[in-house]
């Protein structure tokens, strides 16, 4: 805004906290995308698409399909994006987890979760 002060720039913030790539392409891609229309999308899902509570686990078959289910809706996110006209799409990473840390929590380290959102 002050590099550009007569541009109009509209922000959309269609976060959702707890969504998942494969939520926002059943429920809102039509009305977060198709109704607003946007010029550009900033793209973050991983967090909760990588199925956390695998972690740690050793069910590396049902791992592995989480992953791939996680990458293929990503890839559809980004096609259905492309096909609405959005020129500019940026994907952002999941935000980090120190999954190599022993917390004193009543919770599960999960280990192996950060490298499988890579």
């Amino acid at each position: 805004m002050t590099r550009y002060p007569d541009s109009y720039i509209d922000i959309v913030n269609c976060g959702d906290d707890g969504d998942t790539a494969a939520g926002f392409l059943s429920k809102r891609f039509k009305y977060e995308v198709q109704e607003n229309k946007p010029a550009a999308a900033f793209v973050c899902f991983g967090a909760n698409d990588a199925g956390s509570s695998l972690y740690p686990g050793d069910n590396e078959v049902l791992k592995e399909q989480m992953i791939l289910g996680a990458k293929s809706n990503l890839e559809k996110i980004i096609k259905g994006l492309k096909e609405e006209g959005v020129e500019d799409i940026t994907l952002l990473t999941p935000v980090t987890y120190d999954d190599r840390t022993n917390y004193d929590t009543p919770y599960a380290n999960h280990d192996g979760y950060s490298d499988a959102m890579a």
